[in-house]
């Protein structure tokens, strides 16, 4: 370096170690502007994230607060009844009743059919539940239900009483009216072929929460 320094001001003004220096140097400022940039573009994304992030938030909270809403007053205006009047009032596997009404006047005493349409005219395959659960607050009871035993059914009845249950209308049955919030916590459904008939139908058994005004 002493050598470096002792050369002509001339020679050092050209000399590639002078220059070298001299680019350095002023790469030095570029590299912090650059550097700086990065990290104000960095800060800039994150609270750009922070308030995209706060937004759904925000959009969240109302959504919750709007359902909450609803909720309660769905509760708020439930029929105490509403099982009873709808969803217990189905009737099942109407169609293979109605066949066997049909021919049952050529049916032998013994034969399988006179069992199977006794049972469908019975209360056997009625829809009903008995309680498990009770709890009372300030603004609705929780009530948990289930099934006393399982039901046949077909596929539209199943549609029926899955509206009935869920409050979704279908063309054949109203459920606009009346209906506390009722949520399905148990879904049991299975397929059979009856030995004696050769029907196919469902076997279903459900558990629910049902949440209604508070009863006086």
């Amino acid at each position: 370096m002493n050598r470096f320094l002792k050369l002509p001001f001339k020679t050092i003004l050209f000399h590639p170690l002078f220059l070298a220096c001299i680019i350095v140097g002023s790469l030095v400022p570029v590299c912090g502007a650059i550097n700086h940039l990065f990290t104000r573009n960095e800060q800039i994304s994150f609270a750009l994230e922070k308030v995209d992030l706060l937004e759904k938030k925000g959009r969240y909270l109302s959504w919750i607060k709007k359902n909450e809403e609803q909720i309660l007053g769905q509760i708020k205006n439930s029929d105490p009844l509403y099982m009873e009047k709808i969803c217990q009032s189905l009737t099942f596997l109407e169609a293979e009743k109605n066949k066997w009404l049909s021919v049952i006047d050529h049916v032998e005493e013994k034969d399988p059919i006179r069992k199977r349409l006794d049972f469908l005219e019975s209360s056997q395959n009625r829809l009903s539940f008995e309680e498990t659960k009770f709890r009372k607050g300030p603004l609705f009871q929780e009530v948990e239900e289930r099934q006393k035993q399982p039901i046949e059914l077909s596929e539209e009845d199943l549609k029926k009483l899955l509206s009935s249950l869920e409050g979704i209308p279908i063309q054949s049955l109203d459920v606009s009216v009346g209906r506390p919030y009722i949520l399905i916590t148990h879904f049991d459904l299975s397929k059979k072929t009856l030995l004696e008939t050769k029907e196919k139908v469902y076997m279903l058994s459900t558990e629910i929460l049902k949440r209604e005004k508070n009863s006086l």
